[in-house]
């Protein structure tokens, strides 16, 4: 196995998937709902090799009602293929969901997006992915 490039960036966020040997991984950071939105938290395409890993969504927001929704929506190639809908506690206040397995194929374009209903505050959300890179050439 190569070594890691001096250049490569090992702890980032941001919409892409980074490789480091047979493992990969992204983290989305904190993005904010603002009001009732759809905001994308992770969006990439694989490479040559199948990936097994696992998806963790988190969420906090302030004084918000428990009509709240918040939803998590996971595509592969542009097909919805999970989407998790879930109402506020009755403090306002959200958890960390999953991890939800994942088996992604090679190259596949992957788009994580999370959403809310709350039109009058700010919704923090989060995603991560890590997962262990399978026959990558």
């Amino acid at each position: 196995m190569a070594p890691v490039q001096p250049s490569a960036s090992v702890a980032t966020t941001g919409l892409g998937i980074r490789y480091i040997e047979d493992y990969c991984y992204a983290y989305s950071g904190v993005i904010d709902l603002v009001g009732a939105s759809t905001e994308t938290q992770l969006e990439f395409t694989t490479g040559s090799g199948l990936i097994s890993g696992e998806y963790t969504f988190g969420a906090d927001a302030n004084d918000i009602d428990s009509e709240t929704y918040l939803g998590f929506l996971i595509y592969l190639n542009n097909i919805l293929m999970y989407q998790r809908s879930l109402r506020a506690a009755s403090s306002g206040n959200w958890n960390i969901f999953g991890p939800l397995p994942l088996i992604i194929p090679p190259f596949t374009t992957v788009k994580v997006e999370s959403e809310t209903t709350d039109s009058s505050g700010t919704t923090h959300t989060y995603g991560t992915f890590t997962g262990r890179v399978y026959g990558a050439e």
